[in-house]
Parts: C-alpha cells; structure tokens; sequence
C-alpha cells in the first residue's frame, strides 16, 4: 500500500511537470529503498519536500497555463490535472464546502443533459438568498427572479459555501405555493459551472509571503480537449415563512475557516 501511495505521489508530481519534485522523490525511494518502507520517514520526507514542491509549481504554473492556451498538454498533464481536479473534490467536501465539491467532480463525468439537476437547502445558509425570499413574500408576487452575485467581501460576511457554488452569476427563482391552505415557497437557485481562462489567485498559506498560485486556465484547458464538460446545475429546495426565521446553519470546517477568515 506505501509503495502504492509513493507511486501515487510520483506520478502526481511528473503529470504536473514539477520534476525537481519528481527526481527527488524517485532518489528518495530508489537510494533509501530501507528506509522508504517506513510510513514515517516516507511522510518525514514527503513533509520536507512540500515546500520546494509548493515553490515550483508558483515557478512553473504559467509553463502549464500556456499549454493550455496552446492546446499542448501531453497525455501525462492531461491526467494529472484531471487528478488534481478529483484532489480538490474530495479536499471540499471534506472541508463542508460539499456543493462546490460535488460541481467540481462532475465537471470530468460524462453527462446525458447540459443540466443537472440537485435537491438541496445550503443556499439558505446565505443572508442574501433568505432577504430575496423575505423580500418576495412581502412583495405578494407569485414569482419573482433575482441574479445573485458575490464579492469577494461576501465570501466571508455573508457564506463562502453559497458564493463558491453559485456565483457564476446565481440566479434565484422563488414560486408561492398554495397547498389547501398551506403556503410555501418553491425556490431554485441555478448557476453555470465551468473553468474561466482568466481567474488567477494567490491563495496564503498562514502568512502573505507563503502562497500558492492557482490559474483555473489549466483546468480550462481540459475544458478546450473537451474532458471536462460545462453544465448548467440548479439546485431546488421548498421552504416557508417560518423557515427564515428558524433556519440553523451546522458548524461544520467551513465555517471554521470562515471565522479564521474574520480574524486576519
């Protein structure tokens, strides 16, 4: 299993053309073959190789970004984005930022329609989605449509699960139900899920001088081989007056980051 995951780690690094990061790896496991075999000296080196690797993907991502542009990515950086798009899936979703993560995911999944539909509440969890309900039950209309967007601001005082996930822009459709007598609110949010060429961000790393670079064009790339395939996801839920008033958001690491977010 160890030798396994050393493969893993090996193929992820060549695919992404961090080959420092590879031939160091590669000497680790070919000249310590003992020492390898150990669970805790293979994560002691993996833990002291991080950071180099960390500095030459910032050195080597515009490299990645015009092949993508160029349309050159070799068979082995096609896999390798793929791989790292399933990475930050599955990191999402574990991190409570499960919508976003599962958009992600099924962008590199083969898809009948060019729209996905999902049944879920999360868009609640923002202060902004539950006003432009509130907003439309005062207004008595029988259904409204709001085009939702997010600044960067938002993704901490308002909710980075919501924003991630639909601010493409979102747009909020919210239809009154009379059920004999019992009044409800239909309520679909829908957005567009694809890679942008230009979103460039540095993301800190606990302190301003410690990033890392990430250029969604690489994904994009994959987007142009035609590998990941853009959609358009709505995600429904019903809910009621009383709802707005009673709604509980579940702590989960998201919003963890999100107070850590605050404080800095």
């Amino acid at each position: 299993m160890l030798f396994i995951l050393q493969l893993y780690i090996l193929f992820s690094s060549l695919s992404l053309d961090l080959f420092a990061t590879s031939g160091l790896w590669l000497l680790f496991i070919l000249v310590f073959r003992k020492l390898a075999k150990s669970y805790k000296f293979s994560i002691l080196v993996f833990s002291l190789l991080l950071p180099i690797s960390i500095v030459e993907w910032n050195a080597n991502i515009s490299n990645l970004t015009r092949k993508a542009k160029n349309a050159e990515y070799t068979s082995l950086n096609k896999a390798g984005i793929y791989n790292l798009n399933l990475i930050m899936g599955v990191t999402g979703y574990a991190a409570g930022y499960k919508e976003v993560a599962i958009e992600t995911l099924l962008l590199g999944v083969p898809k009948k329609s060019n729209t996905v539909n999902m049944n879920s509440n999360f868009a609640m969890e923002s202060k902004k989605v539950r006003s432009k309900i509130s907003s439309h039950i005062n207004s008595g209309r029988k259904q409204s449509k709001y085009t939702l967007t997010w600044s960067k601001k938002e993704h901490v005082s308002d909710s980075s699960r919501v924003a991630l996930a639909v601010n493409s822009p979102a747009y909020l459709i919210i239809t009154t139900e009379n059920n004999k007598g019992v009044i409800s609110y239909k309520c679909s949010i829908s957005a567009k899920i694809k890679y942008p060429e230009g979103a460039k961000t540095k993301i800190a790393l606990g302190h301003p001088g410690i990033y890392i670079i990430m250029d969604e064009a690489i994904f994009a790339g994959l987007q142009k081989a035609g590998v990941f395939q853009p959609y358009e996801i709505i995600w429904s839920w019903n809910t009621s007056k009383k709802d707005l008033k009673s709604f509980i958001d579940i702590i989960w690491f998201d919003d963890i980051l999100e107070a850590i977010m605050k404080l800095s």
